[in-house]
């Protein structure tokens, strides 16, 4: 090919694309054709291909009801784009800048969203069953009522995102920094929030029975009302954190921090305290009934009075010296 012939063939991919990339939001139904070959034109990029292969970039498209399923979008910039219903089930997205994205109603089953940019973006009802936004940015997002049972959320950033009434069976938040994230009504059984460094959260009425909470941070988070039967809180720091009327029978609070914590009606039945720091915890109301490993300096520390059920099924308030730190059968 001489060097006028392969100009032209550059001229054309290049205008191809800021073609495309221009005028995509307004053609989508009419385009189907040209958005498979700007699909190529970035995996070739992202094979290395500088000659043949140009980055995908564009702004505020209107991808509805498109289906891209395995698509390699990988560190594609796709801000403001709106993808209600699209398919996107195990779709490449990782590292692409998706903020202000909309993704209402879309299918994002397995699809890689790690590292990407997310802020602000809403995936109300969307379907992301075992999808990885490991290492994304995920402030301000809109997560209500979304299906995201086995997703992964490792080291992920969540700041003041809504997750109301999100089905999170087993998802993974490993190391995971949650501030003043809200999620109220979640179905979180099984889930690992192990190492999680949550502030300000709300799990008003979660369910969170099995979870692992262990060995994280979540001070002054609100679990009022919650379903958290057997879960894991071992060697947490619970500071200040609300368990008003939780149902926390079997939980697991040993060497965990729970000064200031409030467990007013709570039913803490069963449960392990071997090791905890109590300083001020208020288990008015609340029922101890078989807690085991508790100490007469723990239980002194705490607030209990007369609607306080002790370990050992007597009523509060606990007296130093009355044994009543002690599970019913242990002597």
């Amino acid at each position: 090919m001489n060097i006028f012939r392969q100009q032209e063939v550059e001229l054309g991919r290049e205008e191809l694309a800021r073609e495309f990339d221009g005028k995509f939001a307004e053609e989508v139904p009419a385009m189907a054709a040209r958005w498979a070959r700007r699909v190529e034109l970035h995996r070739l990029w992202l094979d290395g291909n500088r000659k043949e292969g140009v980055p995908m970039s564009v702004a505020d498209g209107v991808f509805t009801g498109l289906a891209l399923p395995g698509a390699r979008l990988r560190q594609a910039v796709l801000p403001g784009g709106t993808w209600l219903e699209a398919d996107l089930t195990g779709t490449d997205l990782s590292q692409a800048e998706l903020q202000r994205s909309d993704f209402r109603r879309a299918s994002l089953n397995r699809a890689d969203l790690s590292e990407a940019v997310l802020d602000e973006s809403n995936f109300e009802e969307a379907w992301l069953l075992g999808a990885n936004l490991s290492e994304a940015k995920l402030a301000n997002c809109r997560f209500a009522g979304a299906n995201m049972s086995e997703a992964r959320f490792q080291g992920a950033a969540l700041t003041q995102c809504d997750l109301t009434m999100a089905q999170l069976m087993s998802a993974a938040f490993h190391q995971a920094r949650l501030y003043s994230t809200n999620f109220s009504g979640a179905n979180l059984d099984a889930a690992a929030l192990y190492r999680v460094r949550a502030q300000l959260c709300r799990f008003f009425q979660a369910h969170m029975n099995e979870a692992n909470l262990s060995n994280g941070s979540l001070t002054d988070c609100d679990f009022s009302q919650a379903e958290m039967l057997r879960v894991n809180c071992q060697a947490s720091d619970l500071a200040r954190a609300q368990f008003t009327r939780a149902n926390l029978r079997q939980a697991d609070f040993r060497n965990s921090k729970l000064n200031g914590a409030d467990f007013c009606g709570a039913n803490l039945q069963g449960g392990r305290f071997q090791g905890a720091q109590l300083m001020a915890a208020d288990f008015r109301d609340a029922n101890l009934q078989g807690a085991r490993e508790m100490t007469a300096e723990q239980l002194a520390l705490a607030r209990t009075d007369q609607t306080t059920i002790l370990p050992n099924g007597s009523a509060g308030p606990y007296m130093k010296r009355s044994g009543a730190e002690r599970p019913a059968g242990l002597r």
